[in-house]
């Protein structure tokens, strides 16, 4: 059985070389704490024999992200923007989500939004439900970092102005005391 996630989280990685697929009978393998896949054109080996296969590989949670249904391209009840499965004391992987979201994720501690972000669907995450703390990609990391910059750069010119305006005053004050000498 092949398992391939889009994006997985790993306690312990495996010894390089880095397989392509589970080998979970190697020494030093070990199956993904978490895994999302990312729904295909053939959607319905993704909902139904999905956590099947995570279940056997033993993962403890799987999140199917399907972009069709975030952006509204499909009309079929079966498909969600997302769905989570969770490990249960049987072994399998039960259905604990399947809706727009925010859905919560035990295994990496924080809510996932399947959002729709002009024309592309994107999976995010946030420390909380409401979305208000949304974990930045790179991009807005950077972007951010570079506001930051900024204003750090425009808080020491303004004191940098200040500071000569202050100078400029005291240099008068002593002229005029020299004068009045």
């Amino acid at each position: 059985m092949k398992v391939s996630p889009d994006v997985y989280l790993l306690d312990d990685p495996p010894p390089p070389p880095m397989p392509r697929n589970w080998q979970t009978w190697r020494p030093g393998h070990r199956p993904p704490r978490w895994a999302v896949e990312v729904v295909s054109d053939n959607w319905s080996k993704d909902y139904e024999d999905g956590p099947a296969k995570y279940a056997l590989l033993g993962c403890a949670e799987l999140v199917l992200f399907d972009p069709d249904a975030v952006l509204g391209v499909v009309r079929n009840q079966a498909r969600a923007p997302l769905s989570v499965f969770r490990r249960g004391a049987d072994g399998a992987l039960a259905a604990v989500y399947s809706g727009p979201g925010p859905a919560y994720s035990e295994q990496i501690g924080c809510w996932l939004w399947a959002r729709r972000e002009g024309y592309l669907a994107r999976l995010r995450l946030s420390e909380d439900e409401e979305g208000q703390r949304m974990i930045p990609t790179r991009i807005e990391a950077e972007a951010a970092r570079a506001r930051e910059a900024e204003a750090a750069r425009a808080r020491e010119a303004e004191k940098r102005a200040e500071a000569e305006k202050r100078v400029r005053e005291l240099e008068e004050r002593l002229r005029r005391m020299e004068r009045d000498r």
